[in-house]
């Protein structure tokens, strides 16, 4: 059935920086990333660190979320390309608009498989107020876009198929990370992706 409240099909738009620009690595940006069963993503972020009430991270803050199958991701279709993950009371919230969603695969890097777009029910039903989930807008699904409004100088890569044994992978409560330390999400993002709807920006097509 897909999402019932669609404010921005294609929530995605891109941020380039002068030349010279010090941001150390580039990202990789998934080119086929594709569910599986038990699949977990890092997402870092600045939203409301308590559910609630409206409390901002004043650092940057990370949380380790469930990846839903795409089988069960009641809210992707082919026109609304989303990624499903988190739970009712460990997921994203207010403020985290906009921020990534990585995923660590078996070769060690992180690569980026999702933008943070919006909350929903597990029946894909779009809820801000009682959410069951977070949706994320799919990175391949835009690849072809984001290579050609980035002048053919980005494009996604393929990535190792599946992800490190979730057992090993911490559920703890989001934690800190120093703006500026070596674990900041921050220093590795050369293309930052924002959703539409922080920026009040509309890209054409």
């Amino acid at each position: 059935m897909g999402y019932v409240y669609q404010p921005f099909q294609h929530d995605i738009g891109i941020i380039e920086f002068p030349e010279n620009t010090n941001l150390q690595n580039p990202v990789k940006l998934a080119k086929n990333f594709d569910e599986g069963e038990n699949d977990f993503g890092t997402y870092a972020g600045y939203g409301d660190t308590d559910l609630a009430i409206n409390t901002p991270a004043t650092t940057l803050m990370e949380i380790i979320l469930n990846i839903y199958p795409k089988k069960d991701c009641k809210a992707f279709d082919e026109d609304h390309p989303v990624i499903c993950a988190g739970t009712k009371n460990h997921r994203v919230a207010k403020g985290d608009s906009g921020g990534p969603l990585f995923f660590n695969a078996t070769d060690g890097n992180q690569y980026q498989i999702g933008i943070a777009h919006a909350l929903a029910l597990k029946n894909g039903t779009g809820d801000g107020k009682n959410p069951e989930l977070g949706t994320f807008m799919r990175i391949s699904a835009y690849c072809d876009w984001i290579t050609n409004k980035t002048n053919n100088e980005v494009h996604c890569v393929d990535m190792p198929p599946r992800a490190v044994d979730p057992n090993e992978v911490s559920t703890e409560a989001p934690k800190a990370s120093p703006q500026n330390g070596t674990n900041s999400m921050l220093k590795n993002i050369y293309i930052i992706l924002f959703t539409i709807a922080v920026l009040n920006i509309a890209f054409m097509w």
